[in-house]
């Protein structure tokens, strides 16, 4: 990190509270993954620790209990290079890329707004001027996310040439790939795809959540289905 002063940290240790109170006990344990096994909690502890007051002064006594009849200057040395130390000490995580982009594709997952419940009303009274233009973006935005991951992730590295494995897929892993898409790309959440498809008249049925909607919206994309049809109505049960 370059600033690391006293606001910088504090603000920093705010935002990781509240995103600790948003995310789920899965993404919790995917942060502790990428930060060397520490929670949330911790970071925010050694953030906040840095220029806590009893921590200052009490790295202050030790430094003059250490040093008797040493100058104001070298005690005020001394004391810069240990604070600083632990100030780098308490950063030393976010030297993680694997972190930081973590943090910043999960803040963006929770900071996104999206109104569920009034999105038909929101797009008719005009906020979305061409309603198919922005349907057919989203269900193109989509597919290029998936073919764009179809070689690193193993459900989608079945569903597009291995189809004899296909019932090989297990709950985790479509669950796993809901939980990458919806991290990195809010507005490529499986039932918004969904509710696309429908705004161009291409979805046959509802999807009963979005596990089962993700399903459907992969088998179309890769030409197991012609037209996306709801997942409980195909006869293959095991995808």
């Amino acid at each position: 990190m370059g600033n690391t002063s006293e606001d910088i940290l504090s603000t920093l240790a705010n935002r990781l509270i509240r995103l600790d109170k948003q995310i789920t006990e899965k993404e919790k344990t995917n942060f502790a993954e990428q930060a060397n096994g520490h929670t949330i909690s911790h970071v925010v502890k050694e953030l906040l620790n840095a220029y806590d007051p009893d921590t200052v002064e009490s790295l202050k006594l030790k430094i003059e209990s250490s040093k008797p009849g040493a100058s104001p200057n070298e005690l005020a040395s001394a004391f810069n290079h240990q604070h600083s130390t632990l100030i780098a000490e308490a950063v030393a995580i976010f030297n993680n890329p694997e972190l930081r982009n973590f943090i910043v594709d999960v803040r963006k997952k929770y900071d996104q707004v999206i109104d569920g419940i009034n999105i038909d009303t929101i797009t008719n009274i005009g906020w979305v001027k061409d309603q198919e233009a922005a349907a057919a973006g989203t269900i193109s935005n989509f597919t290029a996310w998936i073919q764009a991951h179809k070689d690193e992730i193993t459900a989608l590295q079945i569903f597009y040439g291995q189809p004899y494995r296909r019932r090989e897929l297990t709950y985790k892993m479509i669950s796993d790939l809901y939980e990458k898409i919806t991290t990195e790309q809010p507005l490529l959440s499986p039932l918004h795809v969904w509710r696309a498809y429908e705004q161009l008249g291409q979805a046959s049925g509802s999807a009963k959540n979005e596990l089962t909607a993700l399903v459907s919206l992969i088998r179309t994309i890769t030409d197991i289905d012609c037209a996306l049809t709801s997942y409980d109505k195909t006869v293959d049960k095991n995808f």
